[in-house]
C-alpha cells in the first residue's frame, strides 16, 4: 500500500499540517491490512509524523519496517517510550549537507536516529538525491522483517 499525504495549506482541502496527517493515517494507514509500512516524511513532515506516531496504537508499531527522514525536524518529547524506540531504531535521516551523499553527520535535531548526508545543500533536493539510498534502506529494513 502506498499513501500520500499533502498537508501543505495549498492542497486544496481543509485540513492541513498535523491535522491532516493524524487524520489520513487513522483513515487509511491505521485500517489498511498491509503488514509493512515504510515512511518518508520530508521537512514539517517529520513533526506531523510523530503527531501521528504519538496516536498510533502501540501494537501496531511494529508493522512500521522504516522510516525515512530527509531534511526534517522531529518533536520527540512528544513521542512516548515506545515511539521514540521506533524513531531510534528503524529511522534513518538524510540531512543537507555538504559532505558526498551517505556520510554519517551529527544532528542533535534527528531525534535520536542514525543521519547521514543528502549529498546537497538544497532542502527541496533532499528527496531526490538521497532516494536510491533510502529504496536500499527500505529494502534492507524489508529483508530483515
Amino acid at each position: 500500500a502506498v499513501v500520500s499525504f499533502d498537508p501543505n495549506p495549498n492542497n486544496g482541502g481543509k485540513l492541513h499540517g498535523t491535522e491532516c496527517c493524524v487524520r489520513a493515517w487513522q483513515s487509511f494507514v491505521d485500517k489498511s491490512p498491509a503488514k509493512r509500512i515504510l515512511v518518508v516524511a520530508h521537512s514539517a513532515g517529520g513533526a506531523w509524523l510523530c503527531a501521528c506516531l504519538a496516536k498510533v496504537q502501540h501494537e501496531r508499531l511494529n508493522r512500521i519496517k522504516a522510516i525515512a527522514l530527509t531534511d526534517t525536524f522531529q518533536n520527540p518529547q512528544t513521542l512516548g517510550v515506545t515511539q521514540l524506540q521506533l524513531l531510534r531504531s528503524r529511522a534513518r535521516h538524510w540531512r543537507t549537507s555538504t559532505e558526498p551523499l551517505d556520510t554519517p553527520i551529527e544532528d542533535e535535531r534527528a531525534g535520536g536516529c542514525e543521519c547521514f548526508s543528502a549529498g546537497t545543500t538544497d532542502h527541496a533536493s533532499t528527496n531526490f538525491r538521497s532516494k536510491d539510498s533510502i529504496f536500499a534502506f527500505f529494502d534492507l529494513a524489508c529483508a530483515a522483517s
